[in-house]
């Protein structure tokens, strides 16, 4: 069954090109140009030959086979990123710090202190340019996708509350 789901989804995927262009007017970089827009998010340099080299059906073979999120073409730069090693309970911490910090300068207002560093602020900032990273880089164009649509529809906003931490 789980084999005429994907042939389905393939077909789904597939037939517009086809409606497009004449009768054998479809290429096989068309036909790779077209799934990588519909289902990654867009072509990379090369990525158009190399899908249609591999061919489109193997290509989504592949990119539906995804067991784990793990690329390990992106762990190398992913090692050294608060936002990935930093525990929340330390998030929280130091935002309840940062909070109290600014809280004393306020009543303190005579003298001036400095700005204590907002760690979540910066946390959540690296979390921003490792979504678009992975997006652009990924070899799991697909698990991408797919990811930012859940994320669009089961998402919190970040700066409510506690919600950021």
């Amino acid at each position: 069954m789980a084999n005429a789901k994907r042939i389905f989804l393939v077909a789904a995927v597939l037939a517009v090109p086809v409606t497009l262009y004449p009768q054998g007017m479809v290429t096989s970089s068309d036909s790779a140009r077209h799934v990588l827009q519909r289902m990654a998010w867009g072509p990379t340099p090369g990525e158009v030959d190399r899908v249609a080299a591999t061919g489109v059906l193997l290509w989504m073979e592949m990119q539906l086979g995804v067991r784990s999120v793990a690329d390990p073409g992106r762990a190398v730069a992913e090692s050294d990123l608060a936002a990935l090693t930093t525990p929340t309970a330390v998030l929280v911490r130091d935002d309840a710090e940062r909070r109290r910090a600014q809280a004393a300068a306020t009543r303190d207002s005579m003298g001036a202190t400095p700005r204590q560093p907002n760690v979540v602020r910066q946390v959540n900032l690296e979390f921003a340019a490792l979504t678009l990273s992975r997006q652009a880089t990924s070899s799991h164009q697909l698990a991408e996708v797919l990811a930012d649509f859940w994320s669009n529809h089961f998402n919190v906003f970040i700066n409510k509350g506690l919600d950021r931490v």
